[in-house]
């Protein structure tokens, strides 16, 4: 690996789509923005199992690999109706507004699998040539992660949203790479 410099720090600004359907078309590329993001981040989570050698203790001898969970976590500055429903499991539109809204209880009841609000998510970076895109083949929302609301009067409203990946029906899950490496 060539020697890192300043210029080689990786900057990802970037936005959030669901559903899209051409990569190299502009934002959102064929399918539904979501919203302009605050901070966003990607989680690995890694399965291993450690094998230790009985003779020396719990001395680790090797590591089994037993799979990975990948997460999107992000903070979203602005949102709309799109946004509300993808995020929240009980919407209805309103009477006047014609906007979605949150209403609990709804049609979305205790045991519903959220497996029937999955989404192709998409993180389109600003920099759409240079930047990094993230593409989660059936993403599964975190509803926890939508609990904190900001809404105070010296801040921005935000809302924190997550999104775990699933494989979908090609048994595919995540990519993460450029964009003339990722297809849709």
């Amino acid at each position: 690996m060539a020697v890192g410099t300043a210029m080689d720090v990786l900057q990802q600004p970037g936005r959030l789509c669901i559903n899209p359907t051409n990569i190299n078309t502009d934002f959102p590329h064929g399918g539904t923005a979501l919203g302009e993001l605050y901070k966003h981040a990607i989680r690995l989570n890694v399965g291993q199992t450690p094998i230790n050698d009985e003779g020396l203790g719990i001395e680790t001898r090797d590591i089994i690999y037993t799979g990975e969970q990948w997460s999107f976590f992000a903070i979203l500055r602005s949102f709309d109706s799109d946004a509300i429903n993808t995020f929240f499991p009980n919407t209805t539109v309103g009477a006047v507004s014609g906007k979605r809204k949150v209403m609990f209880p709804g049609s979305f009841n205790a045991g519903s699998l959220i497996s029937t609000r999955s989404v192709v998510l998409l993180f389109s970076p600003l920099d759409a040539d240079a930047g990094l895109y993230f593409l989660m083949r059936k993403a599964l929302p975190l509803l926890n992660a939508t609990n904190m609301i900001n809404l105070a009067l010296k801040t921005k409203a935000e809302i924190g949203v997550a999104f775990t990946a699933t494989r979908n029906a090609a048994n595919e899950s995540i990519e993460w790479g450029y964009r003339e490496d990722i297809t849709i």
